[in-house]
């Protein structure tokens, strides 16, 4: 237990925090992973356990030790802790790998259960997909009637093609269960809870907030540190797919407004030249009522409503009347004014959600998303640099 702890979690019971967190060792390089306690009253003050760990694999289901292959890993992290519905112990859920599997399919989240949250006794996997190379960080919880697994996955771990979205190749899959301890399985059409690129919607944890279930996500920062993701909310749709939602609690940020629907900016609206050499206009906008009506007919235009704030909140509802993209920009106020402005578009050409930037339109993610001709979409983007969130009827 000398080296950097890894992930894990914590509970409070009877007036003690118990947290459970990845004991590794220098003498193994980390390969040996166990689950370990430290006990604390305060939060600050801290206590190991004297008999970590307190989690091991079993070998009747998971890869030990002894039955690893030489100088290979022994996953055993991220125990999550709950509280078990059928009794007055506890459930716990934590990345480990079957024995003898080859890499793409071995991993499970194994199970176990506990009267005293010191003495763990295990149960079969709660989820066995055989098709993952890596399931880490998992997170269980009932929502609307049904139980829900949600665990991280990635193409970098040695698989391809493991997400119902193909433009996702790193993010949070969920699968769904009728009892806690599963066995949970993923709907064969929808298993993406939130992922994008390398950097996008990873170590997903959830907790109780005023009656709703939340979630926070670790979000990569390609120009510096990793940052906590604000809240969202989590719901589920009528088949129980579950979905990320917008968080009411963000309203809390907001310190002024720079526009609304009551009081928008008069035409004539400052067109964005779509080329830095040629200033002549690439399409036409007017201000219709409280609607403002693009059209470019061979390419692309974006319209200013001259209203700046480094990080933005923009509502609007947006109708695609025909051609291949519509949505809203944020522009990062370049001091030569050239390019660089992110759109955020209902793509109908390519059925995705989509963030590029101009003039080159180089993609920085997406997301499948049907998107239909006509339409209206109540559309809300969040910019806080270098993140961004963008929403479909919330």
């Amino acid at each position: 237990d000398d080296m950097q702890p890894w992930t894990g979690s914590l509970v409070k019971h009877e007036g003690l925090f118990y947290l459970f967190y990845t004991m590794r060792n220098k003498a193994d390089n980390g390969a040996r992973q166990r689950i370990g306690l430290a006990t604390s009253r305060d939060l600050d003050h801290w206590e190991r356990h004297p008999g970590n760990p307190v989690v091991e694999p079993d070998p009747r289901w998971y890869t030990t030790a002894a039955n690893a292959d030489p100088g290979g890993v022994v996953d055993c992290r991220d125990l999550l802790v709950i509280r078990d519905p059928q009794n007055k112990g506890w459930l716990g859920f934590y990345a480990a790998r079957t024995p003898k599997a080859g890499l793409a399919e071995g991993t499970v989240i194994a199970a176990v259960r506990s009267n005293d949250l010191l003495h763990w006794e295990h149960l079969p996997p709660a989820f066995a997909p055989s098709k993952y190379a890596c399931l880490e960080v998992p997170d269980v919880y009932e929502l609307n009637g049904k139980w829900y697994l949600t665990a991280l996955a990635g193409n970098e771990y040695g698989n391809r093609g493991l997400f119902s979205d193909p433009r996702v190749i790193r993010g949070t899959i969920y699968a769904v269960a009728e009892k806690p301890e599963g066995p949970y399985r993923e709907f064969t059409d929808d298993n993406v809870l939130m992922g994008g690129d390398m950097l996008t919607g990873y170590s997903c944890r959830t907790f109780m907030f005023n009656g709703v279930r939340r979630l926070f996500a670790t979000h990569g920062n390609p120009v510096g540190p990793a940052v906590l993701s604000p809240p969202f909310e989590l719901r589920t749709d009528a088949r129980g797919h579950l979905r990320v939602a917008w968080s009411a609690l963000s309203e809390g940020w907001r310190t002024r407004k720079l526009a609304d629907s009551t009081q928008p900016p008069p035409p004539p609206l400052r067109n964005i030249p779509s080329h830095y050499r040629w200033t002549m206009p690439a399409g036409e906008w007017r201000l219709q009522q409280e609607t403002y009506i693009g059209e470019a007919k061979a390419g692309w235009q974006c319209a200013s409503l001259d209203v700046k704030s480094r990080n933005v909140e923009i509502q609007a509802t947006v109708r695609l009347v025909e051609g291949a993209a519509a949505g809203l920009a944020w522009g990062p106020l370049l001091a030569n004014g050239r390019g660089k402005d992110l759109i955020l578009m209902l793509d109908a050409e390519a059925q995705c959600l989509r963030a590029a930037t101009t003039p080159n339109f180089a993609e920085t993610c997406a997301r499948s998303f049907p998107v239909e001709r006509g339409k209206d979409y109540r559309v809300r983007i969040f910019i806080r640099p270098p993140r961004f969130e963008m929403y479909i009827e919330d």
